[in-house]
Order: C-alpha cells, then sequence, then structure tokens
C-alpha cells in the first residue's frame, strides 16, 4: 500500500472547510433551500413508516413446504380429533429442559391442561432482504417434545403462514399459545418499526385477522403468563 503523499490530510481539510463554509453562507442568505430539502426528507420518512405499517400486517408467503416428519408430527397429533394446538418458542439451548420448562410456564399462563396435546413452533429468520414467499418446516424431536421449525423473513408472518397452512390442512383452525413479551413498549415500538416484528402475538394477530376475514375460520391466539 503506498504511502499518503505529504500534506494529503491538509489538502482534504481545506477542501473540506471551504465546502462547510460554503454551505453554511448559501444556507444562511437562501435558507429556502433548506426548508425544500426537509420537507422533502419529512414526506419520505411519513411515506417509509407508512409503508413498513401496511406491508407488517400483509401475508407474504405464498407457500408452505412441510417435511415428512413435521407432517407426520402433525397428523399424530390431529389424530385426537381436536384443534391443534402449538407453544410458540424462541430457539435457545434446543434441549429437553428448554421444552419442558417452556410447556410449563405456558400451559400455567393458559391455561392448556396437560393432557391436551401441543406442538412446538419456531421460527428462524434468514436475510430480511430475500423475499422468498416460500416458507420451508422440519420436523424434529427432542425427547418427547415435537417440535416444527419454520424459516422465514419475518416471525409473525411466519407463524401466521404456517398456522393458516395448518388450518387448511387438517379443517380446523389451529391455537398457538405466548407469554407476553418481557420487551418495554418503546423497544417494541422501534423493533416494529426497524423490522416490523415488535411484539409478536399483537402483529401475528392482526396479520391473521387481515388475512381471513371470516372469524370461526381463524387461527386462534393466545397469551398469559
Amino acid at each position: 500500500m503506498a504511502p499518503e503523499p505529504p500534506g494529503a490530510a491538509a489538502v482534504f481539510a481545506l477542501i473540506s472547510a471551504i465546502f462547510i463554509y460554503t454551505s453554511v453562507v448559501t444556507v444562511s442568505e437562501r435558507p429556502e433551500g433548506l426548508y425544500i430539502a426537509l420537507l422533502f426528507i419529512g414526506a419520505i420518512l411519513v411515506i417509509s413508516v407508512a409503508s413498513r405499517v401496511s406491508r407488517s400486517t400483509e401475508l407474504r408467503v405464498q407457500r408452505v413446504d412441510m417435511d415428512s416428519t413435521a407432517r407426520t408430527m402433525l397428523d399424530e397429533v390431529s389424530a385426537q380429533g381436536l384443534p391443534v394446538r402449538f407453544i410458540a418458542n424462541h430457539l435457545d439451548e434446543g434441549d429437553d429442559l428448554e421444552y419442558r420448562e417452556k410447556a410449563l410456564d405456558v400451559r400455567l399462563g393458559n391455561h392448556l391442561s396437560p393432557g391436551e396435546a401441543a406442538l412446538f413452533l419456531e421460527v428462524a429468520i434468514r436475510d430480511a432482504s430475500d423475499f422468498s414467499t416460500r416458507v420451508p418446516v422440519t420436523g424434529v424431536r427432542v425427547g418427547p417434545h415435537l417440535i416444527l421449525r419454520a424459516t422465514g423473513a419475518s416471525v409473525p408472518n411466519t407463524l401466521a403462514a404456517v398456522l393458516l397452512h395448518v388450518r387448511d390442512l387438517t379443517g380446523t383452525p389451529p391455537h398457538v399459545y405466548f407469554e407476553w413479551s418481557q420487551k418495554g413498549p418503546a423497544v417494541n415500538a422501534l423493533r416494529f418499526l426497524l423490522a416490523g416484528e415488535g411484539d409478536i402475538p399483537p402483529l401475528t394477530h392482526e396479520i391473521l385477522r387481515v388475512a381471513e376475514r371470516e372469524e370461526r375460520r381463524r387461527p386462534k391466539v393466545h397469551v398469559g403468563g
């Protein structure tokens, strides 16, 4: 790597100072340009937020593909003749202890009976710039626990797509159980603006409400704990 020529930093500083000086003089003498620029910036921000809000409640998934293990698990639970029940889980260690503790917390907080079979439902986030409309779902067994792991660009959108797909396969709207978010409203609002996620349960419910207007056919969202 060739060394910088002598005085390069001084020349750069001088040019920068000239640009800053001319910008300040221009703005002070003719502030109309600054006002117009601020109006454009404000309009871009408003449109961006409005677009984020509208797109966050759209079901952008067109296809859900379950592998053979996931289908077998789903058939096993739905064979009881009851609505399929899911426990939404954020994957951490992925061991038996994690699923036992999660199941206990959700069952106590949502009054889900120990005798009611429930599958765990997890979402892995891929690159947010990947606009693929396909959601692959794989089935995993960890001890006695049955887990469906989906991959998508957004957690609420992917959850809603899987729930609607299960509804279509079984003919009965499934139920999904969440715990309350431990993040504050300000953090959730920021996550909503930046990533379109925010508080997962209400966003999942809203996507389902928009996608399925008929309430009796809409998957049920429960939050407790």
